[in-house]
C-alpha cells in the first residue's frame, strides 16, 4: 500500500500518513492509472453535486477549478514547460533549458488558456448534454486513461534524462514489471468499457493511443527523449482531447455508458 500512497501524495492534494521508502517509489508508477481512478471519483462526485447546485457553465468552471486543485496544478506545469520549450523553436539543447526554467513564458501562457478554455466549454457541453449519471461516468474513467498512458510513456519510450532523475531507467522504470504493466492497461481498459460502454469506450481508449504516439512521437523527434514535464503535458493533452473526443461523439449522435 506504501507504493500507492506514494503515488497518490505525488499525483495530488489528497493527504495521506505512511512510511516513506525509496523503494516504494520505485514501484509507484504502476498505481497511477488507480490514482488517476481515484481523481475520476472525485470529479464525478463534484460533478454531480455542482450541476445540481450551479448552471451548467458555471459548474463546469467550478469542476475545472477543482480538477487544477486537486492535481495541485502539477500536469498544467509541465503543460506550459514543454509549450515554451517547442514553441521557442530553438535548439534541441535550448529547449531542454527552457523546460528546466522555472518561469513561464508567452507560449506556456498561452497554452494554458487555451488548453483550459477547451476543458472548461468541453466540460460543459458534456454536463448540458448527458444525464448525471453518464457524465459522471466519463469523467471518472478519463483521468484513468491519461495516467495509464503516461505509465505507458514511462515503460516504453527513452528518459530524456538517463543518468538523473526519478523517471529514469533507474528510477520508476526500474520498478515497473512487464505483468504490473499489463495488468495496469488491461484493468484501464476494462474499467473504460464498464463505465462508458463498448463503443464510447473503445472510441475513447483509440484516442488516448493516438494522442500518445503522435505526442511522444513528436518529442522524440524534438527532445530525443520524455521527461517528467513531458508526462504532465501529455496527461494534459490526453485529458483535454479525450473531453472533446466525447463531446464529438454525443454530438454526432453517440451515448456515452450502456
Amino acid at each position: 500500500m506504501n507504493a500507492f500512497f506514494s503515488a497518490l501524495t505525488f499525483l495530488t492534494r489528497i493527504p495521506v500518513t505512511y512510511t516513506y521508502a525509496e523503494s516504494d517509489w520505485y514501484k509507484s508508477a504502476r498505481f497511477y492509472p488507480l490514482v488517476g481512478l481515484v481523481i475520476g471519483c472525485l470529479l464525478a462526485l463534484s460533478s454531480s453535486l455542482l450541476g445540481y447546485l450551479f448552471p451548467d457553465m458555471l459548474a463546469g468552471l467550478l469542476l475545472v477549478s477543482f480538477w487544477i486543485w486537486v492535481t495541485g496544478g502539477l500536469h498544467l506545469d509541465g503543460w506550459m514547460d514543454t509549450a515554451d520549450g517547442l514553441g521557442s523553436a530553438r535548439t534541441r539543447e535550448r529547449m531542454i533549458e527552457i523546460m528546466k526554467d522555472s518561469r513561464v513564458g508567452a507560449m506556456g501562457v498561452i497554452a494554458c488558456f487555451v488548453l483550459l478554455s477547451i476543458k472548461v466549454i468541453s466540460v460543459y457541453l458534456i454536463m448540458n448534454n448527458l444525464v448525471v449519471i453518464r457524465y459522471a461516468a466519463l469523467l471518472l474513467a478519463i483521468p484513468m486513461m491519461a495516467r495509464m498512458s503516461m505509465l505507458a510513456s514511462i515503460y516504453y519510450w527513452p528518459y530524456l534524462h538517463q543518468k538523473s532523475g526519478k523517471g529514469s531507467a533507474q528510477g520508476l522504470k526500474g520498478g515497473l514489471s512487464k505483468w504490473s504493466f499489463i495488468i495496469s492497461l488491461l484493468l484501464s481498459f476494462f474499467i473504460m468499457i464498464i463505465a462508458c460502454g463498448i463503443w464510447a469506450g473503445s472510441l475513447l481508449t483509440g484516442i488516448t493511443i493516438v494522442v500518445h504516439l503522435l505526442f511522444n512521437s513528436k518529442l522524440m523527434k524534438e527532445l530525443h527523449g520524455l521527461s517528467g514535464d513531458s508526462y504532465g503535458a501529455l496527461v494534459e493533452v490526453t485529458e483535454t482531447l479525450l473531453l472533446v473526443g466525447a463531446v464529438s461523439y454525443v454530438h454526432l449522435g453517440g451515448m456515452i455508458g450502456w
